[in-house]
């Protein structure tokens, strides 16, 4: 009688194991992909055979920055990167220099932050970047003394709509799925343009699956519950 219920503990702790952890590791790719079920009666993906919602590691672009700014540039008129701010918009069609619209000068945005772009847009997702430099202040808000945010050197991107996802705003599983799969793609970058930093508390609310996908910080960091900020 015990053995039998030892064995039916075990398994008990197997399936809710199974249905809490979100993430399974593509033996294919070695890239951790979401397990979007969660029910227990539904088919789960099969690591052996990579992950049905998350593409393989891709093509490192270029650090040619005239080559980056050219397919940048095509995103942006075929409408799969866009921007909230004109200023940060206006510089990926010229020249990747950001005239700053708080304080003053300009300043050129981080080549790796240009591979980024191009990587996760030929990756097959569609963004919008709320910030770049945009209206970015020079320090991180809230830090007293002044620490200067990645923005205000060129360093540090935030994103808050994927594939036309608002984070925050649409809390489906289908939109809080696509955030995570977006956070596991950036951490799963080769390593010559992997990000320092990647911050997102969850999608409006704290999700502690969203906070196991950040890189660079633990915990909660406040203000980042509509969006995902990637620094370099």
């Amino acid at each position: 009688m015990r053995k039998k219920l030892n064995i039916l503990f075990i398994f008990l702790m197997i399936s809710v194991f199974s249905i809490i952890n979100p993430l399974i590791v593509s033996a294919q790719t070695g890239i951790a992909c979401i397990d979007v079920y969660f029910d227990p009666g539904a088919p789960k993906p099969d690591p052996a055979e990579g992950c049905p919602d998350v593409a393989a590691p891709g093509e490192i672009p270029s650090a040619d920055r005239t080559a980056l700014l050219q397919q940048i540039s095509t995103f942006i008129n075929n409408g799969t990167i866009s921007f909230s701010h004109d200023n940060d918009k206006n510089a990926m069609l010229g020249n990747g220099i950001v005239q700053r619209r708080v304080g003053t000068g300009t300043v050129e945005i981080s080549t790796k932050a240009l591979r980024m772009y191009v990587y996760m847009a030929n990756q097959g997702f569609k963004f919008n970047v709320s910030s770049m430099i945009g209206g970015h202040s020079r320090c991180v808000k809230g830090s007293s003394p002044c620490r200067e945010s990645a923005h205000w050197s060129g360093r540090g991107v935030d994103i808050n709509n994927i594939n036309d996802f608002d984070i925050d705003t649409n809390r489906s599983r289908e939109s809080q799925n696509t955030l995570k799969n977006f956070m596991i793609v950036l951490n799963n970058m080769p390593t010559e343009i992997s990000p320092r930093q990647i911050i997102c508390s969850g999608n409006g609310v704290v999700d502690s699956s969203v906070l196991a996908l950040q890189k660079g910080v633990s915990g909660i960091v406040d203000g980042h519950l509509d969006h995902v900020h990637i620094g370099y």
